[in-house]
């Protein structure tokens, strides 16, 4: 299966690579250059001017009095490139590992005017490409993980002997009640019953909490009394932890304390503690003062969720242990092949050797760590390999595969299934309790079935009748509303009238997508006849908002009515954003000059809000956010545990490295006393010397727990981890390799939080949301009969009428015909295809004349074959058959664009995209190769919810684009390194861009850091940043965007995959004899029609093998007729439908009862498929619900069968009498 996977990876990066060499090939060594003949690198594009692509474009391209020429070398030295297959293969490869891919989009926009195209064909990349192809390989692995543990745990069969819970209360001695060891008995007996009170482990707990809150305040520069205040008080926290621990070892005894686990891990600490102690004043003590921060896991005694999440990670110690070996000996192969290719060769572009390098040992295997974790790898390949040795690019692009595709997926794969496992925790971490515990992290085991789904926000709906949730006309009017308007008011009777209205819904979607259009438009840089548009139109909108608010606390009233308004959560955030776009325009419109302006972009920020109204009006969506906001509770036990990590990272960051990440601004000077007067730069310019700290530092826990978040996205982190190797120490600038070994930080801190912690997310939404949506949808309360039904009906929807080609009756149309029925005929289109795609990607630039004209006449010679097979398909087949089939209807499409495309440019407009669609051949070797029906399916099946997490997804880029707009959109980003005028927040097409990129982790520390403060900005916080606004910003979009959302869309596609093997086991019918009945339909309708006549009916059941048909078996015609009138097979004007009688003979083989279940939404969904896949049904029987009978087909079918046997009768009794009469 895995196997399966890379090859449709393989597939897609040869389509993207095929079209970006036909849009982009030759194009990135286009560079600006100044008129002495010097370059800048600026990419630019040569097919305009560059006056005329500054202007017209809106893109970056060259500067006046520059001229744009060919340079001959592509970005990151010749790796980056369309200009061939190979470079075009490896630049989709590396833009599918999110990383780099933003600097590719900024190269096409350069040097095309494409700039539209080039968004999409990069968004697609990552969408489809790193958000789907690349999980689907953690699905494959995880199924194959679970399979396989699955057998080893049956062919484990051993009984597990359980740790003996052991009772160390102090046992009486039986002597004397004067004797010294009755004496110590009741020592003990004290001491044991007091460590065991509430009130021990509390202050146990405030005790702990008291020594981290003192060292997360230590801080670079503190006074000399804030240190000497923190050290008494440590010195007191010791001796009262190591008070702790004499009691216990009083009351438990020796062997009772080191029983248990935890008790020993506190022992090592309070040791070292008085370690510490005892040597104040001696230098190089950090490390002992490090061992004070693991106090904070003693939490794990109260803080059931903390204990939980070690026990998970404890128990999936002995799998990873492996893993981990097996990693380790993969990687110091790569570290010692690494040093044999590169060592000595590296270049950074400058003539030096770049940080990530392979020169020693010790730096070998910190890059090769460093690839493992895809941080930069793309620009680590382009300074080891070069543009002379690509072919050395395999190293890395095999190691990502093998590291970070199948070993870093596998420990995902352990951690999901320790999150699914329902075994009780060992009596260790819980004596009495875990049972009950489990249930803050995995989803809670019902014991009884749930209430109907309308308890819980969910609105039910009847079958068929009105594919609506439940109406406001159901809702009967009760008491006064607002004290004023009794239930037969006319008014608030009008007012409900116009609620059920069926325009009244289309008319709030209306308003709501034309509110975000106004939010869009909202530019912070807009024109001012654009600026009053938006204004009026925006007061407009808001007006009837308000009147649809008035109106429905009118019909519902507002607070305490049966249905008041406000008992709708829903119907809160309504009017909050309808609170705060009246409290924005009141404040804008009266005190706008006098409020701080902080406040007034805070307030429009929140206006972005507004489309979250289309949550509220969408039935679906309301049902994934109920599913998210039950999640919601174990992703915030993550969360807490998430942030417990950067705690305990950030004050070891802060005691190990605060004040070592300063410079001089002079780089002359390496002390902080000598940094200071005047200096002179390269250009010429006097400065005055400043003392300067890298943005992310660990001066201070706040800071160090900022910067290891943006290490924890994977954002820039080897950056600062060469920042602290580079420190010396508190008022000496850096120095580069300076202290090597501290690099390990960041690699305990990247193993343990990012290969671990940050992936307890997704295994916590695994284990809750696709359980949740199950109950919510009532799936978990089907029979074993009723859930093999649903399968069933899953595979059933995904079945069509397939064409049977039949030979036509002209002799010459019939030549035709079994020459292309030939499977060599077959194997010959295909191998004109594959040797099309060859000839494609043999496409190189600069393009060779002879090579060029060659290629041009090989691709003239296959679309005049493909042009010839249209053809000679349509003579074989006929018309109507070739248009039958849709892979024809495909190929036509495509043979007719490649047609177009060999016409003149002017005429068909961008040739080069027209032949892009050649490309799309490529597509017809999916229905060859098998591997990819199980993929396909896949998808077909994840489509709904995907579809509704990805809106989901896509509102929250638009309400974050429209926010950062308002925040952000004023920033003057001249002195900025990465903000610029493709990624900025200027408009709202770049800021929902920038946004996007953001949530891949590209650049997103440095977009932070510049929106925290851009580096040497003088002016308002308008343009040169708010820290503040920056972090909750970024951070909230984070823990949304990353740590929720897109990790219930890779959840999604774990269980769908997962979901795949139980449909091909556990369904009533099997795929093979689905693909029977369609064969014998394709007998019957040649043409693939969805209806055959009713008398063709008793033909078809006797074509369709076993259990759905009833071939070779000799029914008579009353014993078929009988059949297909307990099939209950429907007429549709004297036919029958391809899908009635395919769900009636399956339900007939996997039926089961399912009145009860007919309240299931898994079951009403399976019954809206059916019409949305065949429209026929609702068109046919739109007012009756699926299994109401109605004019059955065996009726139609007896009372034609009768009235041919009476006319057959008739016609014997007339020949009868004319014989009589003669």
């Amino acid at each position: 299966m895995l196997v399966d996977i890379f090859v449709l990876i393989l597939m897609f990066i040869l389509i993207f690579a095929l079209v970006g060499a036909q849009l982009y090939g030759g194009k990135f060594s286009d560079v600006c250059y100044n008129l002495d003949g010097s370059t800048d690198w600026q990419i630019c594009n040569r097919d305009i001017t560059c006056d005329q692509y500054k202007i017209n474009c809106g893109n970056t391209g060259c500067l006046e009095n520059q001229y744009c020429w060919n340079s001959g070398i592509n970005p990151y030295q010749g790796l980056i490139s369309f200009d061939n297959l190979p470079l075009s293969f490896l630049t989709i490869f590396q833009a599918m590992t999110m990383s780099g891919w933003s600097d590719t989009l900024r190269f096409a926009r350069d040097a095309t005017n494409l700039k539209f195209l080039s968004d999409i064909y990069s968004i697609m990349l990552i969408l489809v490409g790193a958000f789907f192809l690349m999980q689907l390989t953690v699905a494959a692995i995880y199924v194959k993980f679970m399979e396989s543990s699955k057998e080893q745990k049956n062919k484990i069969k051993l009984i597990e002997v359980q740790r003996p819970k052991i009772d160390f209360t102090p046992i009486k001695p039986d002597v004397p009640k004067l004797s010294w060891r009755m004496k110590w008995w009741n020592i003990r007996m004290d001491f044991y019953y007091k460590i065991n009170t509430n009130w021990f482990g509390t202050g146990t707990m405030v005790v702990i909490i008291i020594n981290t809150v003192i060292m997360a305040s230590e801080y670079y520069g503190m006074s000399d009394t804030h240190v000497y205040v923190a050290d008494k008080l440590n010195i007191i926290l010791n001796i009262i932890f190591a008070i702790e621990m004499i009691m216990k070892l009083i009351g438990l005894g020796l062997r009772g304390y080191a029983y248990e686990t935890m008790n020993l891990f506190d022992g090592f600490i309070v040791i070292m503690g008085i370690i510490e102690m005892s040597l104040e004043g001696v230098k190089g003590l950090l490390v002992l003062r490090a061992f004070r921060m693991l106090r904070i896991f003693k939490l794990a005694r109260k803080w059931k969720t903390l204990r939980i999440m070690l026990v998970k990670l404890i128990k999936s110690m002995k799998a990873i242990t492996y893993l981990g070996l097996l990693m380790l000996i993969i990687m110091f192969i790569y570290t010692l092949l690494g040093k044999q290719l590169f060592q000595g060769s590296m270049d950074d572009g400058d003539g030096g050797i770049p940080r990530a390098n392979y020169e020693n040992l010790f730096w070998a295997f910190i890059t090769v760590f460093t690839v493992l974790t895809g941080e930069n790898w793309n620009e680590i390949m382009a300074n080891s390999v070069g543009p002379t040795n690509i072919v050395y690019s395999f190293y890395f692009v095999s190691f990502m595969v093998i590291g970070s595709c199948i070993l870093l997926n596998l420990f995902l794969a352990i951690l999901i299934e320790q999150f699914e496992s329902d075994e009780p925790e060992s009596d260790e971490e819980d004596l009495d309790e875990t049972a009950n515990e489990a249930q803050t992290i995995a989803p809670e085991k019902r014991r009884r079935k749930r209430k109907k789904a309308t308890n819980q926000g969910i609105n039910n709906e009847d079958d068929h009748a009105d594919e609506e949730s439940e109406t406001i006309e159901a809702i009967p009017l009760k008491g006064k509303s607002l004290c004023l308007f009794s239930k037969h008011n006319k008014i608030r009777m009008c007012f409900r009238d116009m609620l059920t209205h069926p325009y009244f819904d289309s008319l709030i979607y209306t308003l709501i997508g034309f509110s975000c259009i106004l939010l869009a438009l909202d530019e912070p840089n807009k024109l001012p006849y654009t600026s009053d548009f938006v204004e009026l139109a925006g007061n407009v909108v808001l007006a009837l908002f308000t009147v649809e608010f008035i109106i429905k606390v009118i019909v519902f009233g507002f607070a305490k009515d049966p249905n008041a308004y406000l008992k709708n959560s829903w119907n809160l955030l309504d009017i909050f954003i309808i609170f705060i776009s009246f409290f924005d325009m009141l404040l804008s419109a009266t005190l706008g000059g006098i409020i701080n302006l902080s406040f007034l972009r805070v307030l429009r920020a929140l206006r972005a809000l507004r489309p979250l109204r289309m949550v509220s009006q969408n039935e679906k969506m309301k049902k994934v956010i109920t599913s998210v906001m039950r999640t919601i509770p174990a992703l915030v036990n993550v969360l807490m545990i998430t942030f417990l990590f950067y705690t305990i990272f950030g004050i070891i960051g802060v005691i190990f490295f605060k004040g070592v990440m300063y410079y001089c601004s002079d780089p002359n000077i390496t002390t902080e006393a000598d940094c200071v007067g005047e200096f002179i730069n390269i250009n010429g310019e006097a400065f005055v010397r400043s003392w300067r700290t890298l943005p992310y530092h660990f001066d201070n826990v706040a800071n160090s727990i900022l910067t290891l978040f943006c290490v924890s996205v994977g954002a820039g982190w080897s950056n600062y981890m060469y920042a602290i190797v580079d420190g010396v120490g508190p008022g000496v600038t850096m120095k580069r390799d300076y202290n090597q070994l501290s690099s390990l930080f960041y690699v305990a801190f990247i193993f343990l939080v990012n290969f671990f912690i940050m992936n307890l997310y997704l295994g916590a939404i695994v284990t809750n949301f696709n359980t949740i949506q199950k109950e919510l949808d009532g799936s978990m309360f089907l029979t074993h009969d009723q859930k093999n039904w649903v399968l069933t009906q899953k595979l059933m929807i995904r079945c069509s009428p397939k064409v049977k080609f039949l030979k036509p009756k002209n002799k010459f149309q019939g030549h035709v015909y079994d020459f292309i029925m030939n499977y060599k005929f077959d194997i010959l289109i295909q191998t004109c295809i594959v040797l099309n795609v060859i000839f494609m990607g043999l496409v190189s630039f600069p393009p060779d004349t002879d090579l060029e004209n060659f290629l041009e006449a090989a691709n003239m010679i296959f679309v005049i074959i493909f042009a010839l097979e249209m053809i000679m398909k349509m003579t074989g087949l006929g018309v109507s058959f070739y248009f039958a089939d849709n892979w024809n209807r495909f190929d036509c499409i495509v043979t007719v664009l490649s047609l177009v495309s060999l016409g003149p440019t002017s005429s068909f407009g961008n040739a080069t995209v027209l032949r892009s669609f050649r490309i799309a051949r490529l597509f017809r070797l999916v229905k060859i190769y098998k591997g990819f029906q199980k993929v396909i399916n896949t998808a077909i099946l994840a489509a709904p919810s995907l579809l509704n997490i990805g809106t989901l997804l896509g509102l929250l880029w638009f309400v974050y684009g429209v926010a950062g707009m308002y925040l952000f959109g004023k920033l003057n980003y001249s002195t900025s390194e990465v903000l610029s005028d493709q990624v900025n927040f200027k408009t709202f097409y770049n800021s929902f861009v920038t946004v996007f990129q953001c949530i891949t982790g590209e650049n997103f520390d440095l977009i932070l850091r510049d929106c925290m403060g851009i580096p040497d900005c003088n002016g308002s916080s308008d343009e040169c940043g708010n820290a503040a606004f920056a972090v909750v910003f970024f951070v909230s979009y984070t823990i949304f965007g990353v740590n929720f959302f897109l990790n219930m869309f890779i959840a999604v596609i774990l269980e769908n995959f997962t979901e795949e093997e139980v449909d091909l086991t556990l369904a009533g019918v099997y795929q093979k004899d689905l693909r029977k009945f369609e064969k014998a339909w394709s007998t019957i309708s040649p043409h693939g029609n969805s209806q055959i006549d009713i008398e063709s009916l008793p033909a078809l059941l006797l074509e369709v093998d076993a259990p759905l048909g009833f071939k070779a078996q000799g029914l008579t015609s009353s014993q078929m007729l009988r059949i297909i009138s307990a099939l209950k097979i429907r007429n549709f004007k004297g036919k029958v439908h391809f899908a009635d009688v395919l769900f009636s003979l399956a339900t007939a083989v996997a039926g089961t009862d399912l009145e009860q279940a007919k309240s299931c939404e898994a079951v009403k969904n399976i019954m809206k498929a059916v019409p949305m896949r065949f429209p026929i049904f609702g068109k046919a029987d739109k007012k009756q619900a699926f299994y109401k009978e109605d004019i059955l087909a065996a009726k139609i079918l007896g009372a034609r069968i009768i009235w041919s046997a009476w006319k057959v009768y008739k016609e014997k009794m007339m020949q009868r009498e004319v014989t009589i009469q003669r």
